[in-house]
């Protein structure tokens, strides 16, 4: 039996309604820039585009910097920089995936960033994060953050402490963080104060 046209045209709508706020919420920025050096992309989707000034992002894009490139954005409650060949997606307005290179991230409420190894969790924090092929560094600048792998093995880090963790194992203290590299990361984005990768202790 058919449904009368009243009742279709009605249905018709409410799909209409249900799908068009659906797109709306997918579209819904997380994120903005604050300052761009040189060049970074972002991928959405299929595409992908040079940042510029007052780009927003949305989850599900991937920002990029090529071996020049840095910028800051904002995402959420929290403001986050990217280092040089770094590659980053956001998952939500509090959780990001960090799938190579340097970030330094102030955060706000609790923050997770992803990584190859681990995660890595900070609440009101500023927090250094660092992805190769060899491991997960992570640097407590100020604040508290913790690292764990995929069994559930956790580290934290007080203000000044490293965290280092390899492909496959638990995670660790590694040492302090001396002076110099603390004030290499706060100046990430600043291509003539840019903290190059250091070996793991």
């Amino acid at each position: 039996m058919g449904c009368p046209l009243g009742q279709l045209s009605f249905l018709s709508l409410v799909c209409c309604v249900f799908l068009s706020s659906t797109a709306l919420l997918a579209e819904t920025p997380v994120g903005a820039v604050k300052s761009v050096r040189l060049n970074a992309f972002v991928e959405r989707g299929s595409n992908e585009t040079p940042v510029e000034w007052r780009h927003q992002f949305v989850s599900g894009d991937t920002i990029r910097t090529d071996a020049n490139g840095r910028m800051s954005l904002t995402v959420g409650n929290s403001t986050v920089s990217l280092g040089e060949s770094t590659e980053l997606r956001i998952l939500g307005s509090d959780r990001l995936q960090l799938l190579r290179g340097s970030m330094r991230m102030s955060t706000g409420p609790k923050v997770e960033v992803e990584t190859t190894h681990g995660i890595v969790s900070a609440e009101k924090a500023d927090v250094a994060v660092q992805v190769s092929e060899t491991g997960t560094q992570v640097v407590c600048i100020e604040g508290l953050a913790a690292l764990r792998n995929s069994t559930g093995q956790t580290e934290s880090c007080l203000s000044g402490e490293l965290l280092v963790m390899r492909p496959g194992t638990a995670p660790r203290q590694a040492q302090l963080a001396d002076f110099r590299t603390v004030a290499l990361w706060k100046n990430i984005t600043d291509p003539d104060q840019a903290p190059e990768f250091q070996p793991f202790p």
